[in-house]
């Protein structure tokens, strides 16, 4: 990353080396505009070395140039324009601290503070605490959250104005509370611009339900039907038998029951199988 300092110096560090609060500049990507703010840095020896240095951790190797070159330029304004290559810029002394209950959070982070570490959150802060009316925006923060549990995602401390620093200081290095550049000064702000800024404090907003919802159970399995009831046989066609059987219906059911022949035919064919 390319690091503006707060007199126009530059060097090329990891953000996670820095030892002091920074915030990202939103040069966009239009590669003339981005070598117009290169060019107006001080053509130093600095500023070669950080921009070849920034160069050959993307592009390979790169040539030392006497001077700064325009080819130089042109390539460092591309990296920064193609997103490979990010500046920031070394926070400035504040001015004033606000928070705006009709406006208290932000959906991104893009003009927040970075701070690479709680420590420097924490020594950020005891300078930040002695403005005027800086303590009162950070209760009305605290306050807005505790009111609205949405606004901080999860359970914020409750405000202890004995150890305000150590509860303040996580939230601001973990970027659930932001201290953000006002969008008026522009997202191609000059290097040599005000060398302090008002700073507005915000919520960071979060995506998706604040408490995790479980899954509904699966509905019970539907109990199978119960089966037709079988249809009643069909009705005999034949008429009901009477209340008292004759003796020839009599000789005729002993017959079937015994096999004793009951006719003369039956008696012939009875005797002609013995």
């Amino acid at each position: 990353m390319l690091l503006v300092g707060p007199h126009r110096s530059v060097q090329s560090l990891r953000p996670a080396a820095l030892t002091v609060p920074f915030v990202y500049e939103r040069l966009g990507a239009n590669v003339q505009a981005i070598r117009a703010f290169l060019s107006r840095l001080p053509a130093s020896t600095w500023l070669t070395q950080a921009l070849e240095q920034e160069l050959t951790g993307h592009i390979g190797s790169v040539p030392l140039h006497a001077g700064l070159g325009n080819d130089l330029l042109e390539a460092a304004a591309s990296g920064i324009a193609g997103g490979s290559i990010a500046v920031g810029r070394v926070v400035p002394k504040a001015t004033t601290v606000r928070f705006d209950r009709t406006n208290p959070s932000a959906r991104n982070r893009f003009s927040a503070l970075v701070f690479p570490s709680r420590d420097i959150a924490a020594h950020f802060l005891r300078d930040l605490l002695r403005l005027p009316g800086a303590i009162e925006a950070f209760q009305q923060a605290v306050a807005a959250a505790a009111e609205n549990r949405s606004l901080a995602q999860t359970a914020v401390p409750a405000w202890d104005p004995v150890n305000t620093v150590q509860v303040l200081a996580p939230l601001l290095a973990g970027h659930r509370l932001l201290l953000v550049r006002p969008a008026s000064y522009g997202r191609h702000p000059s290097p040599g611009g005000a060398i302090t800024w008002p700073l507005q404090l915000q919520w960071l907003e979060h995506n998706g339900p604040l408490i995790g919802v479980a899954a509904a159970p699966p509905a019970p399995a539907a109990a199978p039907a119960a089966a037709p009831p079988s249809e009643a046989p069909p009705a005999s066609v034949l008429p009901d038998p009477p209340a008292e059987v004759s003796p020839q219906a009599q000789t005729l059911i002993d017959a079937a029951q015994d096999g004793t022949p009951f006719c003369e035919e039956c008696a012939r064919a009875a005797a002609a199988n013995v």
